[in-house]
C-alpha cells in the first residue's frame, strides 16, 4: 500500500512531501486538518524554511535533540500551535537545561527573552518561574545592568521580573536608576515604577552612599515636577520609617544578613 503524503508549503524553495503518518501521529491539529478537513496541502510559510525543515526532522526522529538557540522559538511555537505535547515538553526541558548552566550575560538575555515571549504569547508562566528560581540565587548584576540600560524599551512587567532576578543584590538597581537618569530632566513613568517596586530600605542598608546619590540626582533634575517631588518625599519618608522598624527588630549583637 502506497504511503499517503501531504504537501507542506514553505517560505523559500519547493514544497515538501511529508508522510501523513509523521504529521498526524502526535498532533490533533494535523489530524483535524488532514483527516477531517481533507487538506492535501498545509501552508507553513509563516515559519522560516530552516525551522520547518528542522521541525519535520524532529517529528521523524521523535526527539528534539540539540538545536541552535535561534531555532528554539519557532520550534516551540510549532509544538504549541500544532499541539504536539511531547515536543512542547522537550522544549521546556531544553530551556531548563540551559538555565542550569547559564553564566554568561548573552545566555541569560536569550533565556529571559524566550521566557518573556512564552509568558506574553501563550500565558505560560512555567518557564519564567523556572528561570527566576534558577538564577535569582546567583549574582546577575552584570546581566541586569545591560538589560535595563534603557528602561524605555522595557514593559513594566519586564521590570518586575528583573527585580525578582536581582535576588539580594539591591545596589544593581540603584546603579540602573543612576544610568537611566543621565540627561533626564524629570522622572519618567518607568523610573517611578522601578522606585515603587524596589525595596529601598534594603537598598539603603546595602549601599547608603549609592542610595543617597540616586535621590540627590533626582532632587536636582532641572525640570522635576512638584508631583514628583512629593512622590520622592513620600518614598524617602517611607524608607526611613521602614529602616527604623527593621533596626528595632534586630536584637543587640546580631547582624542582619541580606
Amino acid at each position: 500500500m502506497e504511503e499517503t503524503t501531504v504537501v507542506i508549503k514553505i517560505k523559500d524553495g519547493d514544497p515538501r512531501l511529508v508522510s501523513k503518518q509523521r504529521l498526524t501521529s502526535d498532533s490533533r491539529i494535523f489530524r483535524n486538518l488532514i483527516d477531517e478537513c481533507n487538506f492535501e496541502e498545509i501552508d507553513m510559510s509563516d515559519f522560516s524554511t530552516a525551522a520547518v525543515t528542522l521541525f519535520l526532522t524532529i517529528l521523524e526522529d521523535k526527539n528534539l535533540g540539540e538545536i541552535r538557540d535561534d531555532m528554539f522559538r519557532e520550534v516551540h511555537k510549532m509544538a504549541v500551535v500544532f499541539e504536539i505535547m511531547w515536543l512542547k515538553n522537550d522544549c521546556h526541558r531544553w530551556l531548563r537545561s540551559k538555565m542550569s548552566l547559564a553564566t554568561e550575560d548573552h545566555v541569560k538575555s536569550f533565556l529571559f527573552d524566550e521566557c518573556w515571549y512564552m509568558l506574553q504569547k501563550w500565558e505560560d508562566r512555567n518557564a519564567m518561574d523556572a528561570l527566576i528560581s534558577c538564577l535569582s540565587p546567583k549574582n546577575n548584576s552584570s546581566f541586569i545592568s545591560k538589560y535595563m540600560s534603557d528602561l524605555r524599551k522595557l514593559e513594566l512587567k519586564q521590570i518586575d521580573m528583573m527585580l525578582k532576578l536581582g535576588g539580594g543584590y539591591y545596589d544593581v538597581f540603584l546603579n540602573v536608576m543612576l544610568y537611566n537618569l543621565v540627561r533626564k530632566k524629570d522622572l519618567s513613568g518607568k523610573l517611578q515604577h522601578l522606585l515603587r517596586k524596589m525595596n529601598l530600605a534594603l537598598c539603603c542598608e546595602q549601599n547608603e552612599e549609592l542610595y543617597l546619590e540616586v535621590f540627590d540626582t533626582i532632587s536636582n533634575l532641572s525640570e522635576i515636577s512638584n508631583a514628583n517631588l512629593k512622590f520622592i518625599y513620600n518614598l524617602t519618608s517611607g524608607t526611613i520609617r521602614e529602616m527604623s522598624s527593621l533596626r528595632r527588630k534586630l536584637k543587640p549583637g546580631t547582624t542582619r544578613t541580606v
